[in-house]
């Protein structure tokens, strides 16, 4: 829907999909709550790292210390 939003309106494709608007609207603003839970998490983590470095560890240590730990995480997204 999100690449169709530039054709048509929100309105118009739950009509022809046959759900709600505030439906769809209930559901993206769950997706980025639970993106914006986990982007919380990962801080905490990194801030974690950091401290526990005597604040020495910058990006690259960090990113390494993350994927050794199990984190699913882009080095991007370690840096952001």
């Amino acid at each position: 829907m999100k690449f169709h939003q530039q054709f048509f309106t929100v309105e118009k494709m739950c009509k022809i999909f046959k759900i709600s608007s505030s439906s769809y609207y209930n559901w993206k603003l769950n997706i980025d709550g639970k993106r914006r839970a986990n982007d919380e998490k990962l801080l905490r983590k990194i801030k974690d790292i950091h401290k526990h470095s005597c604040q020495i560890y910058g990006s690259t240590l960090i990113y390494n210390e993350l994927k050794n730990s199990d984190v699913s995480v882009s080095r991007r997204k370690s840096q952001e």
